[in-house]
């Protein structure tokens, strides 16, 4: 289903200075209900500082649990070729595997000694290393293609602020900073109320809605030095 936004609030509010609760791969803070089997469609679209729309795809997103084998496998596969996926520990969360492909590349990223050593590998599509390298990580953290999931997870109300780490290759900080409450109304008049979250991304401010009861992410906005915006939303 489409959503609208009531009140559109772009862009960013002040950030907060607040201490920030650090949330670790098997804390108990974090909502597992919210983490499903299942499938569903990601609207992806691109937007230059003028507003026109330059680029648009669509993002299956599956998502696996096997309580046996304790592993939680999450795909993200695009309209376009690109197909990202992950496979972390369950119900731990802690990163094992991820690979991203695209084109003629192929990124690999490898989680060994329990977490904290990333081995991080580039090939071609016939299996030519462009790249390999290994990282030291000090602290476990969450792989990245896990951050909506985590942002909608976490104990959203009004004064929350968290933070989190994640990797892509390198370990960044995700810091909750504000949470308000919003109202998303659909075409058909459904009203959804949503959780609007503030999310200081390695420098970057981004904004999140996220479902009130569900955890789910609705809608997600990135605004680029440059005045682009990258927007995703649940269809």
């Amino acid at each position: 289903m489409k959503y609208s936004m009531l009140f559109i609030t772009l862009f960013v509010l002040p950030f907060v200075s607040m201490a920030q609760e650090p949330v670790n791969p098997g804390s108990g803070i974090i909502n597992m209900s919210v983490f499903r089997p299942g499938a569903h469609l990601i609207k992806l679209i691109w937007i230059d500082k003028d507003g026109k729309v330059t680029k648009e795809a669509t993002l299956m997103c599956i998502t696996r649990i096997d309580s046996v084998k304790k592993r939680l496998t999450y795909l993200q596969i695009r309209n376009d070729g690109k197909k990202d996926s992950t496979v972390s520990e369950w119900p731990s969360l802690k990163p094992i595997f991820s690979s991203s492909v695209y084109q003629n590349q192929i990124v690999v990223f490898n989680y060994t000694n329990d977490g904290h050593v990333l081995e991080a590998k580039t090939t071609d599509r016939y299996g030519v290393v462009k790249k390999d390298t290994t990282y030291k990580i000090e602290k476990v953290c969450f792989d990245s293609y896990l951050t909506d999931y985590l942002v909608g997870a976490l104990p959203l109300k009004p004064g929350y602020t968290g933070k989190f780490i994640a990797s892509a290759g390198v370990p960044y900080i995700m810091g909750i900073t504000q949470v308000s409450t919003d109202v998303m109304n659909s075409e058909s008049g459904f009203v959804r109320q949503a959780y609007l979250v503030n999310v200081d991304y390695n420098g970057y401010k981004v904004l999140y809605w996220i479902d009130k009861n569900s955890g789910e992410m609705i809608k997600f906005i990135a605004q680029q030095p440059d005045g682009s915006i990258f927007m995703k939303s649940k269809i």
